[in-house]
């Protein structure tokens, strides 16, 4: 899901239902996703991913790139 530069908008895109419930396995453990709302900067790099369950945000990962547009972290806050 990351490519150099960044998380690619097109793979994003082609996340299917099977996929989010991986990644909620992943990042959110124990926890129900039925929604995750992305954000872009300028160049169409995946710069936020927000998980929610119903209307509830339930916590935010947060993609900090380099000057190559290359990830270099990924953290999560809570709201």
């Amino acid at each position: 899901m990351v490519r150099m530069g960044g998380p690619n908008p097109q793979t994003i895109r082609a996340l299917t239902a099977s996929d989010v419930v991986t990644v909620e396995g992943i990042a959110a453990k124990g926890s129900q996703v039925n929604r995750v709302v992305f954000t872009y900067d300028g160049d169409k790099d995946v710069t936020k991913m927000e998980f929610y369950q119903g209307a509830t945000k339930l916590f935010t990962l947060n993609f900090t790139m380099d000057a190559d547009k290359d990830v270099t972290e990924i953290s999560r806050t809570e709201p």
